[in-house]
Order: structure tokens, then sequence, then C-alpha cells
């Protein structure tokens, strides 16, 4: 089960490619392969009327505010490698910008946005060929931690 609750099949193939950053010399050489990862994203047309980008600001993703399948997943292991640490904030109900080795990313909650959807929905998984004592403990602790840490959307 993919993020979202969206069937994403099997992995059966890994695949070497190089994934280029266009700011960085950061790449990334290996994957997993899977048919579909979740849906659209984001959900609805985010109104970038009410976002403002500061000038100089080179975007991961230059269409963010429009609805798209995801195309590639990054793997935890490298989180940390890809976020950097410079954040601007887009002002009071918006989300706020993350500099990564791909350029600037664009998070958090917009309370302007107004939706159906009830729920959020989070997933982990773990990939190993045998699962030992330490990865099922992992395993149990993320669990635990998501559903302590679940958050209600807010609806406006």
């Amino acid at each position: 089960m993919g993020i979202g609750h969206h069937h994403t099949g099997k992995v059966t193939e890994t695949c070497v490619a190089q994934l280029r950053s266009l700011v960085n010399q950061f790449n990334v050489t290996s994957g997993l392969v899977l048919p579909q990862i979740t849906g659209h994203i984001p959900k609805l047309h985010i109104d970038t009327t009410q976002i403002q980008i500061p000038n100089g600001i080179q975007l991961a993703d230059p269409n963010f505010h429009q609805p798209a399948p995801i195309e590639i997943l990054i793997s935890a292991d490298l989180f940390w490698e890809i976020l950097g640490r410079e954040t601007h904030s887009l002002g009071p109900n918006n989300p706020k910008l993350r500099n990564s080795q791909f350029g600037w990313i664009i998070a958090g909650l917009m309370t302007t946005i107004t939706t159906s959807h009830k729920t959020v929905h989070c997933n982990h998984s773990i990939i190993s060929n045998s699962l030992n004592d330490d990865d099922t403990k992992i395993h149990n602790d993320l669990t635990k931690f998501w559903e302590l840490e679940e958050v209600p959307l807010r609806l406006r």
C-alpha cells in the first residue's frame, strides 16, 4: 500500500539511473521501481497569488501548485543529505520555504485550502531481505510514533 492508500504494486526491479540536481552537484544513482507511489499531489490546485516567493529563490518544483503524479520518492537514508537548514517564512497561514539539494521546497499547511478530506494518512515501509529483532522494533516504534503524532486536518 502506498501513500494515501494507493495500491503501488510490488517492487520487482531496481534501477541504476542518475538523478541530478539542477542547482548542486548532488546526485542519486540507484532506486526501486514501482508502478505508482501515490495519487496526484497536491490534491487540489493551490492559489499562488497568496504566496510570494522571494526573488532569487529557485524552486525544486516550479509547478508545485498544480496537481501532478509523484515521479520519484527519495529514500529515508538520503533525507538528511538532501534537506538543507535554511528556511524562509512565506507569511502567516502559509507554508515555509526550505532549501534542499534540488532547490527550494515548499512545505507546510495552507489554511486557505478548503478540502473535503477529514483524515491524514502517513505511511512508512521497511524493505529488507530478512527482518531481524532490530527491524521489528523500529517498525513497531515508528507505528506507535505515527499513531501518537497523527494530527487532524484543519478545515475552513
